[in-house]
């Protein structure tokens, strides 16, 4: 005989989830067990990796022949120094690239860049580099605007992958500064020279590679004269790290991966002489206040004694030239962000040829770092500079 089952409904037990605290204007706060957890894990590594450095120490005199060794190698060698025209001197040093191979045969350096924090318009990063052996850290914090210049004017940079872009080729400058200070300078000045002479080599005169660098940029249309226009010398004055860097833009010109007048001037004018016909004021601007000066009728004055008559300054009709760099202003009333005109007529009261630097301007996160680098360099102050100079034209 089968007995009648009674079925029971429950009701929904209501589930802690932490939205009560959320609505009523509290925040569920994180576990504290998992915070010490993660500092505990981070003080560990740290103290592992220091422990492994100082077991094994590093050997300069080994460091320093497997340095040289690798300085050997063409393909390290024309990567290994960068220069470029600065005013009337020639600014040459280590890249990026001999940096980490310096690093790396030196055993026991630790280095790299990361983000801290970022905005909706940029980023702020920290580059270090860390001796493990002798717990020696450097680092350099900056801030890198999410923008980009270009000739036709700047634009805001939102792709993700254009911004990591910018800023790791802002971060790798100062990576490359912190891992140099690390490394002793005479390693690193050897390390350079090393690569000039595998550059320079044996089998072939600098002669015959500054002749056949010349014709092949007359096969692309690149005269000599262009060429020397851009150096700022003589083409029999060409250094070999200017080999370097004119093959590989002659290269670009041959795969159509960038136009010849990218690099040189079509145009018959320089750098310098385009930066003014920029900033200087239209002849016609001139003209019009002086002729108004010489046309306006004279005013009528008590006659005086002919000993006191002084001879009137005779109006020249033609403009006199003016000097765009003329107007003064106080260095306090500097902009707070200098555009590319702005920091150009600094540049150029600098004494500085602005068409060299345009490739350099990439590699700064800002104008203002860029001046003070061109400032360490000439030991000449840019605000100092740009406080004589009208910057609101």
């Amino acid at each position: 005989m089968q007995k009648d089952t009674e079925l029971v409904q429950f009701e929904d037990t209501p589930a802690f989830t932490g939205r009560e605290l959320a609505t009523q204007g509290q925040k569920p706060q994180a576990s504290n067990a998992v915070v010490a957890v993660e500092q505990s894990r981070a003080i560990a590594e740290v103290q592992a990796a220091m422990t492994v450095a100082q077991m094994n120490p590093r050997n300069e005199i080994d460091a320093q022949i497997r340095i040289l060794r690798s300085c050997k190698r063409k393909s390290l060698a024309e990567q290994a120094g960068y220069a470029y025209k600065r005013g009337s001197t020639m600014v040459t040093g280590p890249t990026i690239r001999l940096a980490e191979v310096c690093a790396g045969h030196w055993g026991n350096i630790a280095y790299g860049f990361r983000e801290l924090s970022r905005s909706a318009t940029s980023s702020e990063i920290e580059a270090f580099a860390w001796d493990m052996e002798t717990n020696t850290r450097v680092s350099r914090q900056f801030s890198v605007k999410h923008w980009r210049d270009t000739q036709q004017g700047g634009y805001a940079i939102k792709d993700e992958r254009d911004k990591y872009e910018l800023v790791a080729n802002q971060a790798q400058r100062r990576v490359r500064a912190c891992i140099l200070q690390l490394i002793p300078g005479d390693i690193v000045e050897t390390a350079v020279d090393e690569c000039d002479r595998t550059l320079k080599g044996n089998d072939e005169p600098m002669e015959d590679k500054i002749r056949k660098l010349l014709q092949s940029f007359e096969s692309v249309g690149v005269t000599r004269e262009m060429i020397e226009k851009r150096l700022g010398h003589k083409a029999e004055a060409i250094i070999i790290q200017e080999i370097v860097t004119l093959q590989k833009i002659g290269v670009s010109i041959r795969d159509g991966m960038a136009s010849r007048e990218e690099f040189f001037d079509f145009g018959g004018a320089s750098p310098l002489e385009k930066a003014k016909k920029i900033y200087e004021k239209p002849a016609d601007e001139v003209k019009e206040p002086v002729k108004a000066k010489a046309k306006a009728p004279a005013k009528k004055e008590a006659p005086v004694a002919p000993a006191q008559v002084e001879q009137a300054p005779v109006v020249d009709e033609e403009p006199e030239e003016i000097d765009w760099e003329a107007t003064t202003t106080s260095a306090s009333s500097l902009p707070a962000s200098l555009n590319e005109k702005q920091a150009n007529r600094i540049v150029l009261a600098m004494g500085t040829d602005w068409g060299s630097l345009a490739q350099a301007k990439t590699e700064y996160a800002s104008y203002e770092d860029m001046l003070d680098e061109i400032s360490a360099v000439d030991g000449m102050d840019w605000r100092s500079v740009a406080s004589e100079l009208d910057l609101t034209r």
